[in-house]
């Protein structure tokens, strides 16, 4: 179900997840609606504000992290997360 890559980018970043996880989607945020105000239309703010939105997706990447590592064949409960990052289109940037 996995690239080969992408089995190898988790395993690579999966220790760094795990201790760091939580700090990187503290910046990812900020970041994200720095760069692109008009998203605060699409995410709750009360969520951003209590931090429950930066828990539920910490905890997303870790489970899902996990997953690909163990090589899961079924994915999908997770899907969800991906999905509405793709729906933005929020992409990886620098």
């Amino acid at each position: 179900m996995f690239k080969p890559s992408t089995i190898a980018i988790v395993k690579a970043t999966a220790p760094v997840l795990a201790v760091h996880g939580y700090a990187i989607i503290l910046r990812f945020y900020p970041r994200l609606f720095e760069a692109h105000p008009e998203l605060k239309n699409i995410f709750n703010m009360r969520h951003q504000e209590r931090g429950e939105q930066q828990r539920a997706l910490a905890a997303a990447v870790q489970a899902y992290t996990a997953l690909v590592r163990r090589r899961w064949p079924d994915v999908r409960p997770f899907a969800f997360h991906s999905h509405d990052r793709a729906r933005i289109q929020v992409v990886v940037g620098n």
